[in-house]
């Protein structure tokens, strides 16, 4: 029995943080930020969801999770924005990408453990697994992926303290698993945010940026490599909540800005949005 709902909530995990598909990347995930905009996202089990990858972007088909989700995808070309486009378009925003870059790692989850400041938070690799983040201040962020948890307990040194990390799994109720940090030797010394109090922590971290009527949280973060930041590679991440609450994340490898160039995506509902690098500065337009 224990297995069979280890299992369960193995296969709703892995709907929630990792949609299908090898070669896409992810569409799925501050303080004091309008709890209008995150709050109805964590209303509903069922999320729709919508990827950009190296080349395609998905949106409007439709396929059904075996489990809980219903997630629908497209797909359509990036390419860079034409001549006669880009006399349509409008600057939206332009985003200072070394004060947004791993901003989300800093989270209003931050907590006291073994003598020093420890930030719990989320993020995606370019494989589209989910990885919780734990940031012990002085230290690198480390990153550990969410399913494997279910099965295989981690352990942190913070401070003085060595830490078990671990998923305590609610299968009926995947968004409130909790992710418990607990002292090795002092069981009273832990901390067990939720699945959904995590990701409520997260969208606020992102800049808020309008399309028409469709607004966004912008990531720029660096990618995970092995449970480690990787520097090399960045990503570019636009998440939006639509009005039923269902969320949608489109992950961008950074290598599409191209510099002085505006690269146009289709995003929700098909919604154009050209981005143009210049610099440290990222512009976003809305594409008529």
């Amino acid at each position: 029995m224990l297995h069979d709902r280890k299992l369960l909530c193995l296969i709703v995990l892995a709907g929630l943080f990792a949609p299908s598909g090898a070669q896409a990347t992810m569409e799925a995930l501050r303080a004091g930020a309008q709890t209008a905009f995150v709050q109805p996202a964590f209303e509903r089990l069922a999320r729709h969801v919508t990827r950009v990858s190296d080349g395609e972007a998905k949106a409007n088909g439709s396929i059904s999770d075996a489990i809980i989700l219903d997630k629908v995808f497209s797909k359509q070309a990036v390419t860079p924005l034409e001549e006669s486009v880009q006399t349509e378009s409008v600057e939206v925003a332009a985003l200072d990408l070394p004060l947004l870059l791993n901003r989300q790692q800093q989270t209003s989850l931050k907590y006291a453990l073994g003598g020093t400041d420890v930030w719990i938070s989320a993020a995606f690799d370019r494989a589209q697994r989910a990885y919780v983040s734990i940031l012990v201040s002085g230290s690198e962020a480390r990153f550990f992926n969410i399913k494997s948890l279910l099965t295989q307990e981690r352990q942190i040194p913070i401070g003085a303290n060595t830490y078990a990390l671990s998923l305590s799994a609610k299968p009926l109720s995947p968004l409130k698993s909790e992710i418990i940090l607990e002292n090795i030797a002092n069981e009273e010394d832990r901390v067990a945010p939720s699945i959904k109090k995590i990701l409520g922590a997260v969208l606020p971290m992102g800049d808020e940026v309008k399309v028409n009527d469709q607004t966004y949280r912008v990531f720029y973060i660096d990618d995970i490599n092995d449970g480690l930041v990787d520097k090399s590679a960045k990503t570019m991440v636009f998440i939006l909540t639509d009005e039923g609450g269902s969320i949608h994340v489109f992950l961008m490898p950074a290598e599409l800005a191209v510099e002085d160039k505006m690269v146009v995506f289709s995003m929700f509902r098909n919604q154009r949005v050209g981005i143009l690098r210049q610099g440290d500065v990222l512009r976003i337009f809305k594409i008529s």
